[in-house]
């Protein structure tokens, strides 16, 4: 199975919460499984207790994702802890889901890709549209339309 079967399963079963919101968690989900050799946790950022609620929250009927999930909860890099803060104390958002997205940012955006690849989004709009919504007084800062990445 590669990112986009995993995608379309995630996506397959009912549960609660945005929509828009789970498709975000999808892609992240999809693309951190298929990263061989990391636990799922670990390419996400999150701790093994902050994967297992959001699994449960949007997608109960994938539980058997956490298998090995691991524990993300330690920096991958020593921008990382300062990239998640920054974002978090830009939230705009409620909830845990902001969060799990401002983890699995901080984490994501330590790879080689453009963000939005990074994240498993179909494109860039998406990124801009999850930045917004969660972190919208950073969103605001970013009036150049700057990558993602060099605007961090």
């Amino acid at each position: 199975m590669g990112p986009r079967d995993d995608y379309a399963q995630l996506m397959a079963g009912a549960a609660a919460g945005d929509g828009f919101d789970r498709h975000l968690l999808a892609c992240a989900l999809a693309i951190a499984l298929a990263e061989p050799g990391k636990a799922l946790a670990e390419g996400l950022g999150l701790s093994a207790a902050q994967l297992a609620a959001l699994i449960g929250r949007h997608f109960p009927h994938a539980a058997d994702l956490l298998r090995g999930c691991g524990d993300g909860a330690a920096p991958a890099s020593i921008e990382e802890p300062d990239l998640r803060t920054l974002l978090l104390d830009h939230a705009g958002g409620d909830g845990p889901e902001t969060e799990w997205l401002a983890a699995i940012v901080a984490r994501r955006s330590l790879n080689t890709n453009h963000l939005w690849q990074d994240l498993g989004l179909p494109g860039r709009a998406d990124l801009s549209a999850l930045m917004r919504r969660h972190f919208a007084p950073l969103a605001a800062k970013n009036d150049r339309d700057m990558k993602w990445k060099k605007f961090f």
